[in-house]
């Protein structure tokens, strides 16, 4: 079974439908990044140990998924600067207890994840630290605040934010008060970076952990280390993982000082008038 990724660099419109572009030196670069990853992950055997595999499908409890479909693509809403976060292999949407199982080359795998990502990142634009715990915020559990953050960059607008973080706390009496509160907490905890909430940045994140993200599997590469990747962590072979990223400098907390380009300054709001 060969699988074929097809054109790597992907631009999607606002219903998320595939769009022409012009190529430029950017796309142009990207796509031979993108190549250059996918070639050295055709040359790669990756498996699943302990499952059973007909005609290359790993049957993994009650989920199926295809061992040939190894390759990248990156993909972007509405412009280049919006999304472009790479896409396509199993192992990012398979099962993550699957993830355990994954052997390059018939060697066991380690998974090396950057701790607040996007909150590291948003810092780095803010020329500020971040201290502690990103989802330590007073009153609320460490799974509701990161959820709410995550809310926070992603909503358009304060009143989207207020109401998806209502819906995620659920129906219990008082919850409107419990967002507001959960939503201040997390501006109160993050002052450096509180402009950029409820401002849609991110997307815009999403053009810069790509961009990261390819950096450090060409780094890699580059020490002969073939890995693969769930958007803010990197799966390799345990040794050969652990000397990569100390060789090639991206190893966990060097991310957010490598960055190029950034998303913008904090954008000037209009308040609506709900809010």
């Amino acid at each position: 079974m060969a699988y074929d990724p097809g054109e790597v660099i992907r631009l999607r419109n606002a219903d998320r439908k595939l769009v022409d572009y012009r190529d430029t030196a950017d796309t142009e670069h990207m796509r031979r990044e993108i190549h250059q990853i996918n070639e050295a992950l055709r040359a790669t055997r990756i498996d699943v140990t302990g499952y059973p595999v007909i005609h290359e499908i790993v049957h993994f409890e009650d989920v199926q998924f295809p061992l040939p479909q190894k390759l990248y693509h990156r993909s972007f809403m509405h412009s280049f600067s919006l999304g472009g976060r790479i896409y396509g292999p199993f192992w990012q949407w398979a099962p993550s207890q699957a993830r355990e199982f994954l052997t390059i080359n018939d060697e066991g795998t380690d998974d090396r994840d950057w701790r607040h990502f996007h909150p590291t990142l948003l810092y780095a634009q803010a020329n500020a630290t971040l201290r502690g715990d990103a989802y330590d915020v007073a009153g609320f559990s460490r799974e509701d605040a990161k959820r709410a953050f995550a809310i926070l960059i992603n909503a358009r607008c304060k009143r989207d934010a207020l109401s998806a973080i209502r819906e995620h706390l659920g129906l219990e009496r008082g919850v409107g008060e419990r967002a507001r509160a959960l939503y201040e907490g997390i501006k109160q905890r993050h002052a450096p970076i509180a402009s950029w909430f409820a401002s849609n940045v991110g997307v815009r994140l999403q053009r810069l952990d790509g961009d990261l993200i390819v950096r450090v599997h060409l780094r890699l590469l580059h020490e002969g280390v073939c890995a693969l990747s769930v958007h803010d962590s990197v799966i390799g072979n345990v040794l050969a993982l652990k000397v990569g990223l100390s060789l090639s400098g991206c190893g966990h907390g060097k991310v957010a000082s490598a960055n190029q380009g950034g998303v913008g300054p904090p954008p000037t709001r209009q308040v609506h008038p709900s809010e």
